[in-house]
C-alpha cells in the first residue's frame, strides 16, 4: 500500500512554489514592494475593509511597534529550508481505520473550496451556512438531532464543532479538522498514520512556544478581547503556569475517537473558551499542564504547516475579533 502518484506529484508541484515564495529573488521584490506608496495604500485599504477604521488604524501602528521590537510578541524565528517532495512522502503507508475530514464555515470569514486530491477511504463534511455545490465533495450534515447547538451563535457553533467531532462522528475511527483558510492540496490521510497512537496530533507553532508572548501578539494584531485575554494568562500565571511551556497551532487537527481521556480535555477546553476568551491556543497547553501532561501529549506532524505541501495557506476573507 502506498500513496498515490497523484498525491505525490501534486505535492511536488506545491513544493515548487513554497520555495519559489521563500527565493531570494522572490523576498526581494516583496520587500521593495512593500516599501512603495501603492502598497501601503493597498494595505490599509484591505485592513479597513476586514477590521473598520479603528482596527486599520491599529493594526497599522502595531505593525510598526513589530517591526522595531518584535521579541515582545514574537518568541523564535524559524530559518526556512527548501522543501523535497521526499521529505514528505510516508513510506509505511497503511491502513489505520476509518476517517473523516471536516471543517467549519459560517459568514464572511471564509469561503469553502474543493480539495486538490480526494482520498476515497475519507468522508469530507462541511459545517456551513454557504451553498456547497452539487457535485461537491463536501457533504452537508443534518444538525436537527443536537440541541447543544442551539443557542450558540456562528462563531461559538463554528468552536463547538472543531472541539467535538467525538459527538458529531461516532462511527469514525479518527478525525481530521481543517480550518477554512488550509485549501488541501495532496492526500491527508498519512496525517493519521504520522498521528500513531496519540490521541491528538497537530503542527508546532511557527512563532511561539509561550502563552505570555502570543497573549502580546493577539492584543498588538488587535484579535482579541484585550481585558479578557489579560485576566485569562493572568489567572493561569497566578496558578503557577510556567513560561515556555510549549505550544501547537490548532489550523489542523488529529484526534483518535477512541480516547476518552482525550474527549474530557476537549470539554474542559470548551470551558475555558467560554470563560475568558476563544482563543484556544492559550488555554489547551494550561489544561494539559492542569493535568501532569507535557505539550507532547499532542504529538507534532511537523514544523509551520504552511510549509508543507500537503497544504496551501489562504488568507481569511475578513477579521472578527471575540471575546
Amino acid at each position: 500500500m502506498k500513496e498515490s502518484v497523484e498525491s505525490i506529484n501534486l505535492m511536488r508541484l506545491n513544493c515548487e512554489l513554497i520555495n519559489l515564495s521563500h527565493s531570494a529573488i522572490y523576498m526581494k521584490g516583496l520587500n521593495a514592494s512593500h516599501k512603495t506608496f501603492s502598497h501601503i495604500k493597498e494595505r490599509a485599504l484591505e485592513f479597513y475593509k476586514k477590521a473598520g477604521l479603528w482596527g486599520a488604524v491599529k493594526r497599522m501602528l502595531m505593525y510598526v511597534i513589530h517591526r522595531k521590537n518584535d521579541s515582545s510578541i514574537i518568541d523564535f524565528h524559524l530559518s526556512y529550508r527548501e522543501r523535497k517532495v521526499e521529505d514528505f512522502v510516508i513510506n509505511n503507508y497503511h491502513n489505520v481505520g476509518r476517517g473523516v475530514v471536516y471543517t467549519a464555515i459560517y459568514g464572511k470569514y471564509d469561503k469553502l473550496t474543493e480539495p486538490m486530491y480526494v482520498n476515497p477511504n475519507l468522508d469530507y463534511y462541511a459545517f456551513t451556512d454557504q451553498d456547497i455545490p452539487e457535485g461537491s465533495v463536501w457533504k452537508r450534515m443534518d444538525l436537527t438531532s443536537f440541541p447543544q447547538l442551539s443557542n450558540l451563535d456562528d462563531y461559538h457553533r463554528a468552536k463547538y464543532f472543531k472541539l467535538f467531532p467525538y459527538e458529531f462522528f461516532p462511527n469514525y475511527d479518527f478525525s481530521i479538522w481543517v480550518d477554512g483558510n488550509v485549501k488541501l492540496v495532496a492526500d491527508i490521510y498519512p496525517l493519521a498514520i504520522m498521528a500513531g497512537d496519540s490521541a491528538m496530533a497537530t503542527f508546532e507553532n511557527p512563532h511561539h512556544d509561550c502563552i505570555y508572548t502570543e497573549k502580546n501578539y493577539m492584543i498588538y494584531y488587535n484579535r482579541v478581547n484585550e481585558k479578557a485575554i489579560e485576566k485569562q494568562v493572568n489567572d493561569y500565571r497566578k496558578d503557577g503556569f510556567p513560561e515556555h511551556y510549549g505550544m501547537r497551532e490548532f489550523s489542523i487537527i488529529y484526534r483518535n475517537h477512541h480516547n476518552e481521556e482525550c474527549y474530557g480535555l476537549m470539554k474542559e477546553w470548551w470551558s475555558h473558551c467560554n470563560k475568558y476568551t476563544m482563543r484556544d491556543q492559550i488555554s489547551l497547553p494550561y489544561i494539559l499542564w492542569k493535568h501532569g501532561k507535557g505539550i507532547e501529549y499532542i504529538r507534532s506532524l511537523g514544523e509551520n504547516w504552511r510549509w508543507n505541501p500537503r497544504f496551501i495557506f489562504k488568507p481569511h476573507d475578513s477579521m472578527v475579533i471575540y471575546k
